[in-house]
Parts: C-alpha cells; sequence; structure tokens
C-alpha cells in the first residue's frame, strides 16, 4: 500500500522541490525493503545515488527514514570526504525542513561536521545554519554560523541572525547580550539588503528576548530596547566580536538530544498510514 502511494506522490512535480523526491525515494526504499525484496531496494537506492551524485546525503536519509519508522537502520558506512559529509547533511536537512520531517544523523556525523566548516559554501552553511536551528542542533547551527561569518558576502546577515537565534538559547547573561546585538546587526543589514523576511525574524527575536526572563535576579535590564538602528561602526565590532568567539557557548536545553531514540517497532500494514496523508499535503 505505502509503495503504490509513493508511485502516485511521485508524479506531482512539486516532489523535485527542494530534494523532495529524495525523501520520496529514501521511503520507497526502505518499504521495499521492509517487503523482503532487497534486491528492488538495491535498485531504488542506487538510482537515487546516481540522480543526487551525494551517497553521503542518500546514507543520512536512510539512516534517518528507518530510525523513523523503527526499523532496522541500514549502516551509514565510513565517513565520506570533509566536503561531501557537509554538503550531504545540508541537502538532507534542506529536504527534511522542506516537508517539516526530523532527521536523524548517524552517529558522530554532527560533530565531524562542525569540525569541518571550513571549506564549506555559503549556502550550505545556511542550510546547516536554519537545519540546525529547525532540527535542534544548537551547536552545529552556531559553528555554520561563526563559519558563514568569518568571511563576508550577501548572507552576512543571515549568519548575524542565525548566530543571535542560537545564542538566545544561552544560558549565560553573556550569551543574551550577544544575541541582542547579533540581532540587532543583522536586521539593520537585512534592511538595507531588502530581505523583509529576516527584517521581520530578527525583530521578533530581539522582541522575544526583551521578554525573556533574566537568568538572575540581580541582572540588570538592557540599556536599550533594541529599536534604534545601529552605525556601521557598531555593526563591524559585532561582527568582529562574534569571529573571535569560537568555543560553543553552553545552552540552557537543546530542543532534541543527540541521543537518538528508537521508536517501537511497527507492523508493516500500517508501516506509512500516519506519514503519507501529511506528506500529500506538504507536496
Amino acid at each position: 500500500m505505502a509503495l503504490a502511494d509513493l508511485d502516485r506522490l511521485d508524479q506531482d512535480p512539486a516532489a523535485d522541490r527542494v530534494d523532495a523526491w529524495a525523501y520520496l525515494g529514501a521511503l520507497r526504499s526502505v518499504a521495499t525493503r521492509r517487503n523482503s525484496d532487497g534486491p528492488a531496494a538495491l535498485r531504488v537506492e542506487e538510482s537515487l545515488a546516481s540522480r543526487l551524485g551525494n551517497p553521503t546525503m542518500l546514507a543520512i536519509l536512510l539512516y534517518s527514514v528507518a530510525d523513523s519508522f523503527g526499523l532496522d537502520r541500514p549502516d551509514p558506512g565510513a565517513p565520506a570526504s570533509p566536503a561531501e559529509e557537509v554538503q550531504g547533511l545540508a541537502r538532507a536537512l534542506d529536504a527534511c525542513r522542506a516537508l517539516d520531517r526530523r532527521l536523524v544523523a548517524p552517529p558522530g556525523m554532527l560533530e565531524r561536521v562542525e569540525r569541518e566548516l571550513t571549506a564549506a559554501s555559503p549556502s550550505d552553511l545556511h542550510s546547516l545554519c536554519v537545519g540546525g536551528l529547525h532540527m535542534g542542533w544548537l551547536a552545529l547551527a552556531y559553528q555554520a554560523s561563526g563559519a558563514g561569518l568569518a568571511g563576508e558576502g550577501p548572507l552576512l546577515h543571515r549568519f548575524l541572525l542565525a548566530r543571535g537565534r542560537v545564542l538566545f538559547a544561552g544560558s549565560a547573561q553573556k550569551s543574551r547580550d550577544r544575541a541582542r546585538l547579533c540581532l540587532r546587526a543583522a536586521r539593520e543589514l537585512a534592511g538595507r539588503a531588502r530581505d523583509m523576511d529576516a527584517v521581520r525574524e530578527a525583530s521578533s527575536a530581539i522582541d522575544a528576548l526583551a521578554r525573556r526572563p533574566s537568568p538572575t535576579a540581580w541582572d540588570l535590564p538592557a540599556a536599550a530596547d533594541g529599536r534604534e538602528p545601529m552605525t556601521a561602526e557598531a555593526i563591524a565590532s559585532a561582527v568582529s566580536a562574534e569571529r573571535a568567539h569560537r568555543q560553543t557557548p553552553a545552552f540552557s536545553a537543546e530542543k532534541q538530544s543527540r541521543k537518538r531514540r528508537r521508536a517501537p517497532r511497527r507492523g508493516q500494514p500500517d508501516l506509512f498510514d500516519d506519514f503519507l496523508p501529511f506528506l500529500e499535503k506538504r507536496l
């Protein structure tokens, strides 16, 4: 039944958006293996690998889909090159975020990627920032935003925005102060770049930060409400300060632990029943 539904979903033009077709392909492979048809599943995976051009992304999706349905997770194999692993995780995050699905990374991958960001492209770094925040992988989002801030370019305000949102979750007053500066600088630069989505997101985060209770009763209120524009010198100072902060701060809580929890094993007939109606609405 799942395979018949996937045949129909594959015909939807929206399946090509943000590699959503790759997630559908991973679902097909897992369902085929669940039907005890290993050769057919292998053919699906070979076709996906050829089209994706990134075996690591395929390994991540297959691992995550199997985990989400409580099935035996495939061995992701030996780590690929740093460039392939970074790009594979970034693209897998884009696909899962577009479908509002959780992503489960194979053991050790997040830690490796956090150490392998120096040569990553700005677009991949931005995907890791946004996807890391979406999944609750705050350390990944922090390191990816730092790698993005190390250079210049049209996404600088987006990296400042991501850094501010990550620091928002920090447990220390210093993190809150840094978050406020990053968000104000991001809003100012986003306004100059006419990126109104980023302006609204930064403004919303600044307002939320102002409403957030102080970690300790004796903390003084912020000196400014964050509504006045920042000068070019103040923005440059904020960027320079964040470039110097390389160590990941302590976070009060992460939305999702890096320890993967196995879902209870389910019977074959209802394997995808809870997901396919949702997927149809998203595509």
